[in-house]
């Protein structure tokens, strides 16, 4: 699936520039724009398939990945995710620390953890807000068109109530491209 997305850039004679870009969702082919052969992921659309790895109790609480292996790492705050769209999360490593969202925060605590998700996930497991995904488990949601709650990922381990963070959130690009038909 290809999207577009315009981002200002300044040159190196400090003029500001916008550039379309257009980025193929489905590969999650980052484009590479500083010319180092690695791609940049603040200009990245986001993963459709999003694979989670170890908790940590800093940074982004999971590592992150656009691929199975584990090898393609990302921050996932740098990527938004599109109302409309559907995305897998699939846990690869970390059965310390079982992965869930949330939406909803939890009425005793007022936390994420622990909260409740108003938009219905699938998963061939037993999973819920007490019990996310562990290793080799994955779960699968659409966010809807019409969505304006903040998504929030959460470690579901009891005391680990610090691992909360938001996910980004946001309205697909708009297609800017001229058609002369």
């Amino acid at each position: 699936m290809l999207r577009t997305k315009d981002i200002a850039v300044t040159t190196q004679e400090d003029n500001p520039v916008l550039i379309n870009l257009v980025l193929d969702v489905v590969s999650n082919e980052q484009a590479d724009f500083d010319g180092d052969g690695v791609g940049d992921n603040a200009t990245t659309a986001e993963p459709i398939n999003i694979y989670v790895g170890n908790g940590k109790f800093d940074g982004e609480y999971y590592d992150f990945y656009t691929d199975q292996a584990g090898a393609n790492q990302i921050n996932i705050s740098d990527y938004t995710f599109y109302k409309g769209s559907t995305y897998a999360f699939h846990k690869i490593t970390g059965n310390n620390h079982p992965f869930y969202l949330s939406d909803i925060p939890n009425l005793d605590s007022g936390s994420y953890h622990y909260g409740t998700l108003s938009i219905s996930v699938s998963s061939d497991y037993t999973i819920s807000n007490e019990r996310g995904i562990i290793t080799s488990e994955s779960m699968t949601l659409t966010i809807p068109a019409d969505y304006s709650k903040t998504l929030y990922y959460y470690c579901t381990k009891l005391f680990h109530t610090s691992m909360v963070a938001q996910l980004n959130v946001g309205d697909p690009p708009i297609n800017n491209t001229d058609d002369d038909s």
